[in-house]
């Protein structure tokens, strides 16, 4: 009996060995994960304004003739927070008032907004895509329709400009812009009048 209780001794400790070799049973550092499982703590949850503009669709044009002398607040409901706000310091008693950037889908520089007094005076948008066409890229993404006008190409020759009442708003400037002469355009101006 005694050859038959060494025999299942040795039989039980190999069985053990066995099932500890195959990790039936949870080792040191499995227990010590398990007991620091306790301590997690989710990901800080993101901002309003993060998800806003996660889930915001960013328009892909600028109706520049109806956003044309409309305030700050005016510009954040269409387009969301500004990305940037600049206040313009160098002589402010002559100029007062502040860059905004906003986000505007397909041009990841942004539209860069000119306040003056609390009106929007400036826009410029570097495109996303360059155009051939100077006028219809105005057209398609600031919305004014320069007609049948020639542009003004003896000022700068990397520019074709416009200026007058165009859409029933009256613009100092309205131009688009290359890089190089023989290149697309690969930016566009508007400047409003008072």
């Amino acid at each position: 009996m005694k050859k038959t209780a060494i025999k299942i001794s040795t039989i039980l400790f190999f069985v053990v060995l066995i099932l500890l070799s195959l990790g039936c049973g949870k080792t040191e550092s499995e227990q010590t994960k398990t007991a620091n499982m306790s301590d997690y703590s989710p990901p800080p949850k993101k901002t309003p304004l993060a998800e806003k503009i996660e889930k915001q669709e960013f328009p892909q044009f600028v109706d520049v003739p109806q956003m044309a002398n409309k305030s700050p607040a005016d510009f954040d409901k269409i387009f969301g927070e500004p990305v940037q706000i600049t206040e313009i310091k160098d002589n402010p008693a002559l100029m007062p008032g502040e860059f905004r950037l906003y986000t505007i889908s397909g041009h990841p520089k942004g539209l860069s907004v000119r306040f003056f007094k609390g009106r929007a005076k400036r826009f410029n948008l570097i495109l996303g895509e360059t155009a051939k066409s100077s006028k219809d890229v105005l057209s398609k993404i600031f919305k004014i329709n320069v007609g049948e006008i020639s542009p003004d190409k003896t000022s700068e020759p990397l520019s074709e400009k416009w200026k007058g009442k165009f859409n029933g708003i009256n613009f100092v400037t309205v131009y688009a812009k290359r890089e190089m002469v023989t290149d697309d355009f690969t930016m566009v101006h508007a400047e409003v009048g008072e």
